[in-house]
């Protein structure tokens, strides 16, 4: 889909907020992220936000991009990007379920973290076929759907926070068996996992045969 037909989404958070609130809550989960990622990796990271992931990746891998349907954190991202003056590095404006702009296994690895929670149902799916068409092994993070009652109750009060129409999003998540019941569906392997934010997510590491 070219750039100019897609209309961008922008939440409140979007950019500067997102930044200072909630960047700095993610900084372990990133580096955990970070440690699954193999050197000289050629590397898309979908929803990138404010491009903190891929920044962190940088140092390992040999080329990324970053794809988000906000305007406001690509230009977020791409600002960080010209400050640490990264150079193999590039983000752009596009949607999860739509990355016709690349081709059939293009990219070494996909990553997507916390993503699929705030997506629409019935976007979901074509998503994450989309992550696997492009790459040839994904690393996914979101929340898990059974983390224990208390951080069962710590993560709805985080998401109830955000705003009604998100928390319908993340309840709407749960109703699909969280992330692990999107890999049943489409047939995506876990080939290893490791929990993160306290409990509350995990990171999965996939493939499909």
């Amino acid at each position: 889909m070219p750039t100019n037909d897609i209309v961008p989404k922008n939440d409140f958070y979007a950019g500067f907020l997102y930044n200072k609130l909630l960047d700095p809550l993610t900084n372990h989960m990133r580096d955990l992220i970070c440690n699954q990622i193999p050197k000289n990796t050629h590397a898309l990271d979908v929803g990138c936000g404010t491009g903190h992931q891929l920044l962190r990746m940088a140092p390992k891998i040999k080329a990324g991009t970053g794809v988000d349907l906000s305007d406001r954190m690509i230009a977020f991202a791409n600002t960080l990007k010209e400050k640490k003056r990264v150079d193999h590095l590039s983000f752009e404006l596009a949607s999860a379920e739509d990355l016709s702009q690349f081709g059939d296994k293009e990219f070494d690895l996909a990553n997507m973290t916390l993503v699929l929670h705030e997506m629409e149902t019935e976007l979901r799916i074509p998503a994450l076929k989309e992550l696997v068409r492009v790459s040839k092994r994904q690393i996914i993070t979101d929340y898990t759907a059974s983390p224990g009652l208390f951080r069962s109750a710590l993560t709805h009060l985080v998401e109830m926070t955000v705003g009604i129409f998100h928390y319908h999003l993340f309840r709407s998540y749960l109703k699909d068996g969280g992330a692990a019941g999107l890999f049943r569906k489409i047939g995506l392997n876990i080939v290893r996992e490791e929990t993160a934010l306290l409990g509350t997510a995990r990171i999965w590491v996939c493939e499909k045969e």
